[in-house]
């Protein structure tokens, strides 16, 4: 079974559970626009609205999947990994290899997943749809590449709060301030890919020693 693209949940390709996307949505369209404070004078023609750059909502993301597997253990172990994964309070890490760049997102699982199956004791295909919400759309993404206990850093300025999500299920939350400069070190060598989110318009100046891969990724 093969897919042109690759789908992972936390580092973990969609395909080790036997997990194939068919279809999605709201990966790579816009959210929704939040709406902009109006004000109708009655003693002026039309109304006066908010100017300022738009501001957007979560993004929802919908995956309509298929599971295969080889017998009843083979299958409900399969899925029983594959939604252990978006299991727990924090977000989990949803990458989708498209091209050169990766499409990241640091998702929460709000729905249940209800899956269609029909018991087959050799060959079993089992059918359900993954609901994901994505609280901080507007991102900037790095890629760190090191040896194990390599470090990561970056240097901003910005009046507004930004989160910083490291790519090893770990974060850093509410940075803001002149030269703020934080670090984080990986315990194991690999590649990571480090998520910027929140006002990214409002980052003033901005240095790290990774690669950017989307300067505002949306």
């Amino acid at each position: 079974m093969i897919q042109d693209i690759d789908y992972y949940i936390n580092g973990i390709n969609f395909t080790e559970y036997g997990v194939y996307v068919s279809a999605s949505s709201g990966i790579a369209s816009k959210p929704e626009v939040k709406n902009k404070l109006s004000v109708d004078w009655n003693d002026y023609h039309g109304i006066a609205i908010d100017r300022s750059a738009p501001r957007y909502k979560e993004r929802e993301i919908t995956l309509d999947c298929f599971i295969e597997a080889f017998g009843y253990d083979d299958f409900i172990e399969k899925y029983r990994g594959f939604i252990a994964q978006f299991e727990g309070a924090n977000t989990k890490r949803l990458k989708i290899d498209v091209g050169t760049k990766p499409l990241v997102y640091e998702v929460l699982c709000l729905d249940k997943f209800d899956i269609q199956k029909k018991w087959n004791p050799d060959h079993m295909i089992g059918t359900f749809r993954i609901m994901l919400t994505e609280p901080e759309p507007v991102k900037r993404v790095l890629r760190h590449t090191g040896a194990a206990n390599s470090t990561a850093q970056i240097t901003m300025t910005t009046k507004k709060l930004v989160n910083v999500y490291w790519g090893d299920g770990t974060a850093t939350f509410d940075v803001s301030g002149t030269n703020k400069q934080i670090t984080h070190q990986y315990s194991e060598a690999g590649e990571y890919d480090i998520i910027v989110t929140g006002m990214i318009e409002a980052i003033t100046a901005f240095t790290t020693n990774a690669i950017i891969l989307w300067s505002r990724l949306l």
